[in-house]
Order: structure tokens, then sequence, then C-alpha cells
């Protein structure tokens, strides 16, 4: 804590802004569709930038034919997605994704970026003995600055 004190200033992250990337039909690969929001231009994003990293991201939804993926399937009675194997894969890529980006130099000082999943399961039908479960999967990306406030 000692470190974050700067003549009487203390530093902290806030959510600059964030984006969210949902399967739009659930078959699809979900997809980051946004413009440059207008909080990351200010803290000194370019257009450049950011549509590498939405490129990037992108390629990172896709859903990939592993045979661990593949394996998953077959084990899970031949429904496709059941097991939620390819959000778990994905989790992984893009945590990844967002190290390399945070180490890479691209982003203005200050800024970071951080990955979240929200996974909601929902029970659809009348009766105890017959539900359909329903996954809805949100891909979050938070865009943190760094500010500084007098203490």
């Amino acid at each position: 804590m000692e470190d974050d004190l700067v003549n009487n200033e203390h530093k902290y992250q806030y959510i600059a802004c964030e984006i969210h990337a949902n399967y739009t039909d659930k078959l699809s690969n979900p997809t980051y569709s946004h413009e440059l929001p207008d909080e990351l231009a200010n803290l000194g994003v370019t257009m450049d930038v950011w549509y590498l990293f939405i490129n990037e991201a992108n390629e990172e939804l896709k859903y990939r034919w592993y045979p661990k993926n593949m394996l998953w399937l077959f084990l899970c009675c031949s429904k496709m997605f059941c097991c939620n194997q390819h959000n778990k894969d994905i989790s992984q890529r893009m945590e990844k994704l967002c190290e390399k980006w945070n180490n890479s130099g691209n982003l203005p000082n200050g800024v970071s970026i951080r990955y979240d999943i929200q996974i909601k399961k929902f029970y659809i039908g009348g009766s105890d003995t017959v539900r359909v479960n329903n996954l809805d999967t949100w891909h979050n990306i938070f865009f943190m600055a760094t500010a500084t406030s007098n203490t």
C-alpha cells in the first residue's frame, strides 16, 4: 500500500467501460461488434489498437473442434454443448489474450483489460420430471483505468 501512495495520492482502478458478447442463436460464435467507446478514446486508445484487439478477441471466441471437445460431446450423449466445455475453452483463451494485451505495451499507461464469463442456467418447463436446461452465456471484457485520489 505504501507504494500506491505518491504525494498523498492513492492510486485505484475503476471500470472505464465494458463490452459483452453473447450467442445470438446458440449455434453461431459470439462476437464483439462494438465501436471504440468514447471512454477508451479519451484514455488514449486509438482506432487501430481497438480494431486489432476486437479482431483478436473475436478469433478467440470461436468454437474450436479439439479432440477433448469431441470426447465431451460423445460422453454427453451427443448433445452439442451440454457440458459447456466450449465456454471453458473460450474462457481460458480469453484470459490469455487479456494477459498478452496487458503485457504488450499496446495499451496506454494506466489501462488494462480483464475478462469475465457469466453463465446462467435456466430451467424451462412446468413439471419436476420434464425440464429443459438452457444456458445463457456472456463473455465480458472490462477495460480498467488507473486514477488517483487525494487522501
